[in-house]
């Protein structure tokens, strides 16, 4: 069975609250190039990689194919296997989430924004808008609140985040200083998806990870610490520990 999940990719919108703004900033694409997100994430993103399970909506040829969630539960209560809780069949198009894939084709995602072979890209530059702070200082003292607040059943990762810096590049969750209790460098840009599929990509390690889980919500104390273990194991491999 090919597994689907949902992963927020390039332009998480974790300041906005009304649909009607989110409506609006969803379609300004279809504005400027006058194609749906959809429609132009295809051409621009899905195609030039040869991805054909990746798409806002469920890929007609795998309907079958959609991997169950399970519904975290808290010490008091099991966890529950549901069908997803999220529409299949989307109003918008969001940037920020409902994004069906598979974990070979996320990860090809991953190691183009590394690597950068100019199939997504048609600048250099262009792929370092994406690890480079666009917040003002305001900005980035409010995203570090709320992080604090989104991880707060989760203290290990709040601590390891404590001295990180945290910022917005153009898309992706920047730590602009080293995140020492894991080993993730400065400028990592990273993000996870409500289904629990989290990635990061590190260009100074030069290595791209994704962890899929399918537990909805997330993150939740069970699966944010289970991914600070992980993550740190990785780092410690690439130091020659074991």
């Amino acid at each position: 069975m090919v597994v689907l999940s949902r992963y927020y990719l390039l332009c998480p919108n974790i300041s906005v609250a009304v649909d009607d703004v989110i409506a609006q900033d969803m379609r300004s694409p279809e504005a400027i190039t006058g194609q749906s997100l959809e429609d132009y994430f295809q051409e621009h993103m899905c195609q030039p990689l040869g991805l054909i399970s990746t798409s806002f909506v469920s890929p007609p040829h795998l309907p079958e194919s959609i991997a169950s969630c399970t519904i975290a539960g808290d010490s008091t209560s099991e966890w529950t296997e549901v069908i997803y809780p999220i529409s299949s069949k989307p109003e918008i198009h969001a940037g920020g989430g409902s994004l069906y894939s598979i974990a070979k084709e996320l990860s090809l995602i991953l190691a183009e924004v590394l690597n950068d072979r100019r199939r997504l890209f048609k600048s250099g530059d262009t792929v370092w808008l994406l690890f480079e702070s666009w917040l003002k200082t305001a900005a980035q003292s409010a995203l570090g609140v709320f992080l604090q607040y989104l991880w707060a059943t989760s203290p290990t990762t709040v601590n390891a985040w404590e001295n990180a810096e945290p910022t917005f590049g153009l898309g992706y969750l920047i730590n602009v200083k080293d995140i020492v209790e894991t080993g993730r460098r400065a400028g990592t840009g990273s993000w996870w998806g409500m289904s629990g599929t989290a990635a990061w990509v590190d260009p100074q390690s030069g290595i791209a990870c994704a962890l899929f889980s399918q537990a909805f919500p997330y993150p939740n104390a069970a699966l944010t610490y289970a991914h600070h273990i992980v993550e740190k194991q990785v780092y410690e491999c690439l130091s020659g520990g074991s």
